[in-house]
């Protein structure tokens, strides 16, 4: 073999091996995250909260949505990178055991951002995954919130608009579902998003962003369960 070509293969199968440990570590990152709640849960009890609220890490990163949301109790079951299948396999341990009277959802971002999946595709999987939850908890509300706009996926903003639009109206007229728009707050009179309500990433809500966010979704809530 030549020395150019060995070298050649030899990094290939070096990065591939990276993209796998990459992968793999993110998959076992979800994991354990669902083993902690499940253990801490399945110890401490599945309590009977208002509102559980599900979602990727925009619902993780929410660390105050118990105080911001009161007096509604909640539980944030938030996990960071998951997509909408995640939450197919997520339901029965993290969601359904608490029987909560409503379900908060936001998940959808990353199939969109970090996927580029089909955003016609990813409203069918997450109307699957809303009639999965109206089945196990048919009693409850469920609120959909609309996947926001990013600086760092520019690119995304037809396919948000696509899905927000689609997911707004499976909601409309629905004895059970509800849809919160949380996109138009954080976007400016001139289109773009609003730089200062978001970290230095661009993609994640700071303090001043999540204000927004509590104000909306708490208003929404408000509205059906207080």
């Amino acid at each position: 073999m030549k020395p150019g070509l060995k070298t050649f293969l030899t990094v290939g199968c070096v990065f591939i091996l990276f993209l796998a440990m990459l992968f793999g570590f993110a998959f076992n990152i979800k994991g354990l995250t669902v083993w902690g709640y499940a253990q801490k849960y399945q110890k401490a009890g599945y309590s009977n909260p208002d509102v559980v609220l599900m979602g990727s890490s925009t619902v993780q990163n929410w660390k105050n949505s118990a105080s911001d949301l009161g007096p509604l109790k909640t539980v944030n079951v938030g996990i960071g990178g998951t997509v909408v299948k995640d939450w197919v396999s997520y339901l029965d341990t993290l969601v359904t055991p608490f029987a909560p009277k409503a379900v908060l959802v936001y998940v959808a971002a990353n199939d969109l951002h970090n996927d580029h999946r089909d955003p016609g595709d990813v409203a069918a999987d997450l109307t699957r995954l809303l009639d999965d939850l109206h089945a196990a908890l048919p009693e409850a509300k469920l609120y959909y919130v609309s996947v926001y706009a990013t600086g760092a996926q520019p690119e995304s903003r037809a396919d948000e608009k696509t899905l927000n639009d689609a997911m707004a109206a499976l909601c409309e007229g629905s004895a059970h579902l509800r849809y919160i728009d949380c996109a138009a707050a954080l976007i400016g009179a001139d289109g773009d998003i609003r730089e200062e309500l978001f970290r230095g990433d661009l993609v994640h809500l700071n303090d001043a962003g999540y204000e927004i966010w509590t104000e909306t979704i708490k208003r929404a809530l408000d509205a059906d369960l207080s």
